[in-house]
């Protein structure tokens, strides 16, 4: 699942092809995106939360000629957390601790 730090949504959105397809609100996105995490959470499934960062997110879309959409998103975030294996939780999930972080303020 991705997650944005404040100025890196608004920054990705206002860059993003199809931004009008999406809310611009950073606080709509992230109380959504906590009910989405709840959701999994409480099916007992686990979840891969990835911090996007602007700068790489921009260095792999140029590097693969894409455009940033929210399906390259989500493919950028299914590639990280593929090889994210270094850091690993007891079931042997890979997770990024910082959004965790974030996630639980």
């Amino acid at each position: 699942m991705p997650w944005y730090e404040r100025a890196a949504f608004q920054r990705l959105w206002e860059l993003s092809h199809d931004r009008d397809d999406a809310p611009g609100d950073y606080d709509l996105w992230r109380r959504s995106a906590l009910k989405v995490i709840d959701t999994w959470l409480g099916r007992g499934r686990t979840l891969h939360i990835i911090t996007v960062k602007p700068e790489e997110f921009f260095a792999w879309l140029e590097a693969r000629n894409l455009q940033n959409t929210a399906e390259t998103r989500l493919t950028f975030v299914e590639e990280k957390a593929k090889n994210a294996g270094s850091q690993t939780d007891r079931s042997g999930s890979a997770f990024d601790p910082q959004a965790l972080q974030r996630v639980d303020a």
